[in-house]
């Protein structure tokens, strides 16, 4: 009786075993990115499992067992771990399974990966000689962060679907993926970086500028799954970079808009499967250049600012200039000291400055304009004195000139032909009245004949000459120039 038993569950199990059969998967590939197929491990028989381990169990506590009846409990109970080691089914390896609980096609990195399944047809046929169900599709990439895959709807396969011997249905693969675009676009173009932050890290910790010494680039261009994404412009070290506009286009007008704000220099962008979405990060921005002129070419005279332009505090001698790069918007610039008799802007568009002048300084309200470059001259007024000596005819004497002022007195002139000493000098002075006088010469015949001075400023005081003399007596006016000659005629007997 035992024995009877245990050949009676042997032939049960191994039975039920040879049932079983193969079903398989296939697919025609077409190029997009790879996925990977492979099965979730399901059970079968477990009722036929479950009814005949309970036989056995009872027939090991109810039945006096001889050696040969052990034996044969022995033998029953490999066939029922032999058939339950092939309760998992492998869509590829063909290995047996009665029922397929689940299907799916996933990325599988590190696993037992059977093979790949790229995005397209995927066939799944049942050659198992008896009917089976497929259900459980999941689909996802390799490479999520670049695409996102799902199931298509041209495949033939449904959820739940039984599959008699030799039928085949058909699962499609289709793996999406879109582009951003990143600009940034620099209203003059400078050398300043800009660095971007974002949570995706695809996205996050790149630089651009925009100049033209090819370091960085001012664009960059990343593929991704479509979704929602953020991307933060950090506020630049150096000033006159604020963004002043933050523009995103989206190439599928039917999805959600991207948008930006450029107080928190952010761009949500919404990412549709296929699209470029376009995001311009634009600082404009505009060029002060504050010059001083002065005679004293050895003083230096302080300047300072609202506070919005750095340094806040800055000094300029004579034909020296103080550059700021700046963000449009309204900037006051001015001289700590009366020492600008002039002020005048020069603007590249429309004259909006406002000068002062005045008081303790003079001062500018200067009104800058994206893409502008304003220059403004802190002058302190002067006039010009031209000295010729003109001699007749030409001779070799050399004539000294004395004044009070120390800028006009000690040196010499000629009229010949040596080059040594040149027959004429020019000199920048403040406006106000000097006087010149010419030293008899060494050598008779170059006594002075005639000392004409000439005003360029005709409602001033005339300047004079005086050839009894020899001196000059000069009225110079702002930005006036006064030309005065001495002439010796002398002949020969």
């Amino acid at each position: 009786m035992p024995l009877l038993i245990g050949i009676i569950l042997f032939l049960f199990s191994s039975v039920a075993l040879a049932a079983s059969a193969n079903l398989s998967v296939s697919h025609t590939p077409f190029v997009a990115a790879a996925t990977n197929a492979t099965a979730i491990p399901v059970n079968s028989n477990t009722l036929l499992i479950l009814i005949s381990l309970f036989i056995v169990l009872i027939a090991y506590k109810k039945l006096r067992l001889s050696k040969l009846g052990q034996l044969s409990i022995v033998l029953s109970l490999v066939a029922i771990i032999n058939f339950n080691g092939h309760n998992t089914f492998d869509l590829i390896s063909n290995a047996v399974a009665k029922v397929i609980t689940s299907i799916s096609l996933t990325d599988n990195n590190g696993g037992d990966v059977i093979n790949e399944v790229e995005a397209g047809p995927v066939t799944v046929t049942n050659n198992t000689g008896s009917t089976h169900t497929i259900s459980h599709f999941i689909v996802t990439s390799t490479d999520p962060i670049t695409e996102a895959c799902y199931l298509g709807t041209s495949g033939t396969c449904t959820d739940g679907q039984q599959l008699n011997d030799g039928e085949s249905c058909t699962l499609e693969v289709v793996c999406d993926s879109a582009t951003i675009v990143i600009i940034k676009d620099l209203i003059a173009d400078g050398a300043q970086d800009f660095f971007y932050t974002s949570t995706t890290p695809l996205l996050n910790g790149f630089q651009l500028d925009d100049d033209n010494d090819g370091t960085l680039p001012n664009s960059r261009i990343f593929t991704l799954a479509p979704g929602a994404y953020t991307l933060t412009e950090a506020l630049p070290d150096a000033p006159g970079y604020d963004l002043t506009a933050l523009d995103c286009v989206d190439s599928d007008s039917n999805g959600i808009n991207s948008t930006a704000d450029v107080n928190t220099q952010t761009a949500s962008i919404n990412l549709e499967a296929n699209e470029t979405v376009t995001c311009t990060y634009t600082a404009e921005r505009g060029t002060i250049n504050i010059v001083k002129e002065s005679i004293d070419t050895g003083t230096t005279y302080d300047f300072a600012t609202d506070g919005e332009l750095l340094p806040m505090n800055f000094g300029l001698k004579d034909s020296e200039t103080q550059t700021f790069i700046a963000s449009p918007g309204t900037y006051q610039i001015g001289e700590l000291t009366n020492n600008t008799d002039s002020l005048n802007c020069i603007e590249d568009n429309t004259q909006n400055s406002i000068t002062t002048l005045g008081g303790n300084g003079a001062s500018v309200d200067i009104v800058l304009e994206a893409g502008e470059t304003v220059t403004c001259t802190f002058a302190k007024a002067s006039g010009t004195i031209v000295i010729i000596k003109d001699l007749i005819a030409d001779g070799a004497q050399d004539f000294f000139y004395t004044s009070a002022t120390s800028l006009l007195n000690g040196f010499q002139l000629d009229d010949d032909n040596d080059g040594t000493l040149p027959n004429s000098r020019t000199f920048r002075l403040e406006p106000g009245t000097y006087t010149l006088t010419e030293a008899l010469p060494d050598a008779p015949g170059f006594d002075l004949t005639a000392l004409d001075c000439v005003d360029s400023e005709v409602n001033g005081t005339n300047s004079t000459g005086d050839v009894n003399t020899q001196t000059a007596s000069i009225n110079l006016e702002a930005n006036e120039t006064v030309t005065c000659t001495y002439t010796a005629e002398r002949g020969t007997i």
